[in-house]
């Protein structure tokens, strides 16, 4: 009987779920401090690979085609996995990594989200009448 490869092997076993992501435009030495905040997060809804989900809704809001004002919604399911299509929240999960980080790693994904900041302030509208206390990504008019 021919002996399998380990490769054989390797590729007939699942998924873990504890495999690292790599987000697309930032070093490796990023995403690991990334993961390593996502693996140690007790709350429920930060789970590994939630990083890289909020950037991704983040980006897709920014970058939506036309040259209209945008407006976020609210999420229609509060879920950890729906209520990343809230784009506000979305921003405040990358806040919470963004905090986190180390000072290096702090820094680079701010360089990445910096262009993505300017876009949303661009398009979207201030709404005069929010709550100081939100942050600003929360000050901006919503879809009703």
């Amino acid at each position: 009987m021919p002996r399998r490869s380990p490769g054989a092997l390797r590729a007939e076993q699942p998924p873990t779920k504890s495999s690292r992501s790599h987000i697309r435009g930032i070093s490796s030495g990023t995403c690991h401090a990334i993961h390593l905040i996502e693996r140690r997060s007790r709350n429920a809804a930060h789970s590994v690979g939630f990083t890289a989900i909020a950037l991704d809704k983040y980006e897709r809001f920014v970058r939506t085609g036309g040259y209209g004002a945008l407006f976020p919604a609210n999420a229609a399911c509060l879920c950890p996995g729906c209520d990343l299509d809230d784009v506000r929240h979305a921003r405040d999960l990358l806040e919470f990594v963004l905090r986190k980080l180390p000072k290096r790693a702090h820094s680079e994904l701010h360089r990445h989200l910096a262009p993505l900041d300017e876009l949303y302030l661009r398009r979207t509208l201030p709404n005069p009448f929010a709550d100081l206390d939100h942050p600003w990504w929360h000050r901006r008019f919503e879809a009703d």
